[in-house]
């Protein structure tokens, strides 16, 4: 098995497993009995409502952590067991989360909002753990990745930060808790944001080392 056989099967795992649990999201709202009594209906309706946006959370989240795992595979030159071993783990988590997500949405209580933000946050981590992995063991195809990497590691840091902090916050009031995960859909701009940061900086150093030459050359 060659080295972009073994990323492209790993690829492949991780698209079927985001794939299945984000169809599996769809189970999370419940559809109301057949006979039902008309009167119950628009009750019903709301609940169906409510049970709506969280499927859209999660699999808006959800999304979110695979073009994370896409962008990581796509900049990757070869795998290695030990990044086979930390992927298995966040889709393992991903596995999860269509659970969480049907608790969460049909039980009101603190416990539930912990249960999800915990779910949220171990695939933050696990995110997380792999970019350090393939940093350390320098997978990468760049060989100069210093400023690269640290501009990329906003992604998983800054979902992993939303829910640790709502976890947190679940502790004290678990009202507030669920609604600080619509911060993590920040994470796009916050990358943008710091690639043209980081670009603009590189492009003044080029323009600052160019006119030095020219002087040095008058």
């Amino acid at each position: 098995m060659t080295k972009s056989a073994d990323l492209q099967r790993l690829a492949s795992l991780s698209d079927c497993v985001f794939a299945v649990a984000m169809t599996l999201l769809a189970f999370s709202v419940r559809i109301p009995e057949q006979g039902l009594d008309r009167g119950k209906l628009p009750g019903e309706l709301v609940r169906m409502l409510r049970e709506s946006s969280g499927l859209v959370l999660s699999f808006a989240i959800t999304a979110m952590f695979w073009l994370g795992q896409v962008r990581l595979l796509h900049s990757l030159r070869q795998a290695t067991v030990g990044l086979f071993y930390l992927a298995l783990l966040q889709l393992f988590w991903i596995v999860l989360l269509p659970i969480s997500t049907s608790v969460w949405t049909r039980i009101e209580a603190r416990e539930t909002v912990l249960v999800m933000g915990m779910n949220l946050a171990l695939i933050a981590l696990a995110g997380l753990l792999m970019w350090i992995y393939c940093y350390r063991k320098s997978l990468f195809e760049s060989v100069a990745v210093g400023g690269w990497i640290a501009v990329e590691l906003v992604g998983p840091i800054f979902p992993l930060l939303v829910f640790a902090i709502s976890l947190v916050a679940t502790l004290w009031t678990p009202v507030l808790g669920d609604k600080l995960w619509w911060g993590a859909f920040a994470t796009p701009f916050l990358v943008h944001l710091t690639r043209r940061a980081r670009s603009l900086a590189e492009a003044r150093a080029t323009k600052g080392t160019v006119v030095q030459d020219k002087h040095v050359n008058d």
